[in-house]
């Protein structure tokens, strides 16, 4: 059956393609020539084309469910920075694009398809050390939240806090010196400078 006007059509897109069936609606029309040609917006790519036309029935139950879960990890990126970099310095903004960097196997995924293999699979091949990977799950968790105040996904989809980066590794380069050390260090005090200077 021919679908009613406005509805939105499933089409079979050339090549060999993993998702080869899209589903596409008109946004407006445009002049080419003498002829009206319709302008259409792609809303999603699928496997079949059952799974298609469910997609596109669920679009026209709900236009905006189908639109925002076609946002990817990058378009959220871009979209939060956007307002984020005007209120913080040039030192966080570098930060945040170092943690963006580490991101690239994700960018164009979709944002309401991230599972949390996903994240720790950034962490994992990251090869970075543990301040580092505080910082990526700190970006992870403000575009989560950007995510969910903006209904791209809900909040049970909000997966950063299970997200594991290890631990801190405790320094072995500072300790405290002994009791019998300073002991030690005030016997020599009175006619050594630097002896006095690490005792103050």
């Amino acid at each position: 059956m021919k679908n009613p006007n406005g509805y939105g059509s499933v089409v079979k897109l050339s090549q060999n393609r993993r998702k080869p069936y899209a589903v596409r609606i008109t946004k407006g029309w445009e002049i080419k020539g003498n002829k009206s040609v319709q302008k259409y917006t792609y809303v999603g790519y699928y496997k079949s084309q059952p799974e298609a036309l469910i997609a596109l029935a669920e679009y026209n139950k709900d236009p905006h469910s189908i639109e925002v879960c076609s946002i990817t990890f990058s378009e959220v990126y871009e979209k939060w920075s956007e307002k984020k970099f005007s209120e913080i310095g040039q030192s966080n903004i570098n930060g945040y694009k170092s943690s963006y960097a580490m991101c690239q196997s994700i960018y164009n995924t979709k944002f309401c398809e991230l599972k949390l293999s996903h994240l720790q699979s950034v962490v994992d091949k990251a090869n970075r050390n543990y301040p580092a990977l505080k910082k990526l799950k700190t970006l992870f968790n403000q575009l989560f939240d950007y995510a969910v105040q903006n209904e791209i996904i809900g909040r049970d989809k909000h997966i950063v806090e299970y997200l594991n980066i290890g631990k801190p590794i405790k320094s072995d380069k500072h300790y405290r010196f002994t009791d019998e050390e300073i002991e030690t260090m005030w016997k020599w005090s009175a006619n050594n400078d630097y002896v006095q200077l690490i005792l103050m």
